[in-house]
C-alpha cells in the first residue's frame, strides 16, 4: 500500500456512490448502511488517516447526506470548512500538495480536475441533505457554485470527463433545489464603447436555451446590464494560442520523423513519427496522461502501426479527426518511446509544422508541447 493508503477508502466510497440510489422497501438505499462503517476503524489513528485527505472528506460528506446521516454529514462538513479557500465571496477546496501553476499566464487558469470534482461533492453534500436542504445549506452551496461556475469552459464542460460529470450533477441538483419560476423576463444588454449593442431576452420558455453573439472588436471595452427577474448565467470566451517556454514544461517531449530529411522518393509519401516522453515535474509520476499527435496536412496515420502501440504502458489508442490519441497509464522519469507510421492521403504544397501535446488527464495544467514537420515539407515536389 505505502503511499496509496488513502486510495482504497476513496475507491470504496466511489463504488458505493455509483450504485443505484433507488430507495429499498425500508425507504432508504440499503447499500448506504456500509458507509458509516468506514469511519469505525480499529484505532483512532486509522480513523484520522481516513479523514486527513480533502477528497475523501468530500466523498464522505456526500455519502452521509445520501445515507440520511445528518450528524455525520455535519461533522465532516465542519472539518472541510476549516480547510476551505474563501475568496471573492466564493468557496472551494484545494489539495495540500498542488502542482506548480505557471505564473506568467495573462489569463486566470482553470482549476485542476481533482479540485473541481471534490468541490462539486461538497455542493452535493449540501443540496442532498435530508429531508431537504435548509437555508444555511443553500447559502453555502451558492458560494461554492459561484466558484465552480468560473471553472466551466465555453462548451459547458470542465477539465476532464470525470470532473465534468460530477460538477454538472452538482449544478443540476443545486438548480433543482433553488429553482423559482420568474414572473417577469430578464433582459441582458451588452454594449461596447462604440456603436455595438445587443440584447438577450431570458424567460421561462427559453431559460434553457444557449444564446450567444460574437463581439465585433477584441480587444475592446464592453459593459453588461441586467433588468427584470430571474437568474442569468453570462460567460465570455476568448480563444488564442501561446506556446509556453520549453523549460517550464513538467513533461519532457521530443518528436522526430524517420527519415529526418527528404531522402529518397518514399519520404514524400510515408514516414514515421517517433515520440520520446518522460515526466520531470514535482511528483514521482504523472496520473494517466494523453499524447495528442496532430497530423501534418494531407497525411493520415497507418492504423495498424498505431494499434501496435497498445502494450503495458499504453492502455489504448484512438484515431479521430486528424489526431492520434495515445492513452498512457502514467509517465515516470524513464523515457517512453512511441513510434507509428503516417501515409500521404492528399498531396499538399508548402506543408506547415504540426503540434504534439502531452498532458496529465487529471492535472491538465501539467503538459508539454512540441512540433514536427514532414521530411519533405519544404520540397516543391510535395504537390
Amino acid at each position: 500500500m505505502g503511499k496509496n493508503k488513502l486510495l482504497y477508502p476513496s475507491l470504496t466510497l466511489l463504488l458505493l456512490l455509483l450504485l443505484p440510489t433507488d430507495a429499498s422497501v425500508s425507504g432508504k438505499p440499503q447499500y448506504m448502511v456500509l458507509v458509516p462503517s468506514l469511519l469505525h476503524t480499529e484505532t483512532p489513528e486509522k480513523g484520522c488517516l481516513l479523514l486527513s485527505h480533502v477528497y475523501t472528506k468530500a466523498l464522505l460528506a456526500y455519502a452521509f447526506a445520501l445515507a440520511g446521516n445528518q450528524e455525520r454529514r455535519t461533522e465532516v462538513l465542519t472539518s472541510l470548512y476549516e480547510e476551505a479557500v474563501k475568496e471573492d465571496n466564493t468557496i472551494h477546496w484545494t489539495r495540500p500538495q498542488k502542482p506548480r501553476v505557471l505564473t506568467e499566464d495573462i489569463y486566470q487558469p482553470r482549476a485542476p480536475s481533482a479540485e473541481v470534482e471534490m468541490t462539486a461533492y461538497v455542493i452535493l453534500a449540501h443540496v442532498t441533505a435530508q429531508p431537504a436542504p435548509n437555508p444555511e445549506d443553500l447559502k453555502r452551496a451558492t458560494s461554492i457554485v459561484k466558484w465552480i461556475s468560473k471553472q466551466q469552459n465555453c462548451q459547458g464542460g470542465f477539465s476532464s470527463t470525470q470532473d465534468t460529470v460530477v460538477a454538472l450533477h452538482a449544478l443540476s441538483r443545486y438548480g433543482a433545489a433553488t429553482f423559482t419560476s420568474a414572473r417577469k423576463a430578464a433582459q441582458v444588454t451588452i454594449q461596447s464603447s462604440g456603436t455595438f449593442s445587443t440584447k438577450f431576452q431570458v424567460e421561462n420558455s427559453n431559460r434553457l436555451l444557449l444564446q450567444q453573439v460574437s463581439l465585433p472588436e477584441v480587444p475592446g471595452e464592453y459593459s453588461m446590464s441586467v433588468t427584470g427577474e430571474g437568474c442569468v448565467y453570462l460567460q465570455t470566451s476568448l480563444k488564442y494560442n501561446i506556446l509556453p517556454k520549453k523549460d517550464e514544461f513538467p513533461f519532457a517531449l521530443e518528436v522526430q520523423t524517420l527519415p529526418q530529411t527528404c531522402d529518397g522518393p518514399k519520404a514524400h509519401t510515408s514516414f514515421q513519427i517517433s515520440l520520446s516522453v518522460s515526466y520531470i515535474g514535482s511528483r514521482p509520476a504523472s496520473n494517466m496522461a494523453i499524447v495528442d499527435v496532430k497530423m501534418v496536412s494531407g497525411f493520415i496515420p497507418l492504423k495498424p502501426t498505431v494499434k501496435m502501440l497498445e502494450r503495458s504502458n499504453v492502455s489504448r489508442t484512438e484515431v479521430s479527426n486528424n489526431h492520434v490519441l495515445i492513452y498512457l497509464d502514467k509517465v515516470t522519469n524513464e523515457t517512453l518511446t512511441l513510434t507509428f507510421t503516417v501515409l500521404q492521403d492528399i498531396p499538399v504544397r508548402d506543408l506547415k509544422p504540426a503540434i504534439v501535446k502531452v498532458y496529465d488527464y487529471y492535472e491538465t495544467d501539467e503538459f508539454a508541447v512540441a512540433e514536427y514537420s514532414a521530411p519533405c515539407s519544404k520540397d516543391t515536389g510535395n504537390a
